[in-house]
């Protein structure tokens, strides 16, 4: 959630993947359809966001902010613009030709965003945990690839999580 020039994220159920529909906006409660998964199992279901509770961890006017919103959108993950020399220095590693990068998203899910080094702006967002797709602008073969180089570097890739960022 962009408010001025400070952007607040919604910390969501660990269970959460994604918002796919905004229904409604009223008095400050969002309504919209949600994807959740635990173990095997994937749903979606309406969800409520009431913003009264999302802003009150703030020092603001709760009240000035919710009447201020005129429009509420689902956006897509913000992506950096990253140079190939970047995507190796940045990476975990590179497998089959795309960087894996570490992420944790707002529920503290793992993630493996893959960036082809073909073409950087063809990338993926995999959760490590069970390898579904969180965001994907890639062709389902580039995807195919791409869960599978995650799939097959698991280990290593949570070996170099765990070396990595064991201090941080």
């Amino acid at each position: 959630m962009q408010l001025d020039k400070m952007h607040i994220q919604y910390m969501g159920p660990w269970s959460l993947i994604r918002f796919i529909k905004i229904y409604d906006y009223s008095d400050g409660c969002i309504s919209v359809d949600t994807e959740f998964k635990t173990e095997d199992e994937n749903w979606i279901e309406e969800d409520y966001i009431d913003l009264r509770d999302v802003f009150g961890d703030y020092e603001y006017d709760v009240e000035a902010i919710i009447k201020s919103i005129s429009d509420i959108e689902i956006g897509e993950p913000k992506m950096e613009k990253l140079s190939r020399a970047e995507l190796i220095d940045k990476s975990l590693m590179v497998s089959d030709n795309m960087a894996l990068m570490y992420r944790r998203n707002s529920a503290n899910a793992e993630q493996i965003l893959v960036v082809n080094m073909k073409n950087t702006n063809a990338r993926a967002l995999v959760n490590l945990s069970d390898f579904s797709i969180t965001y994907s602008n890639m062709s389902s073969t580039l995807l195919k690839r791409a869960v599978d180089a995650v799939k097959r570097n698991q280990e290593l890739i949570y070996d170099e999580i765990k070396e990595r960022y064991a201090y941080a």
